[in-house]
């Protein structure tokens, strides 16, 4: 019997050793996909109306590929995007556009931005 013990340990120690050769070289985490809701509204600065058709988008600064919503009727928006810090941006024809930082700081799975843009 102890021969079969002894016959059985180097096989069982190169199985192990095996294994944690076959994980070394998979050191990257696995990619994630955009994570967090963003949803808000855009308006007019002066007025408060509700702009439709104005563009929502992940700004140059943060994660790639960058994300974006068109808003509907009641200038509401909402897409998925990354959780980490970054700049989103609001356009529409006739207005200065607006540039606003995805706050980090904040926790959950959605995260609200509302937009008041200036008239050009």
């Amino acid at each position: 019997m102890t021969n079969s013990r002894s016959a059985i340990l180097p096989v069982a120690t190169a199985l192990v050793l095996a294994m944690f050769v076959g994980c070394a070289g998979k050191t990257e985490a696995p990619e994630k996909g955009p994570n967090v809701t963003l949803s808000g509204s855009v308006a007019d600065a002066s007025s408060g109306k509700s702009i439709p058709g104005a563009t929502v988008a992940d700004d140059g600064y943060g994660p790639k590929p960058f994300k974006g919503a068109t808003t509907d009727e009641a200038g509401k928006y909402s897409y998925m995007t990354w959780s980490e810090e970054h700049n989103v941006t609001a356009t529409a024809p006739g207005y200065k556009p607006q540039l606003l930082t995805l706050n980090i700081r904040q926790t959950g799975k959605e995260r609200t931005l509302d937009f008041a843009l200036t008239r050009e």
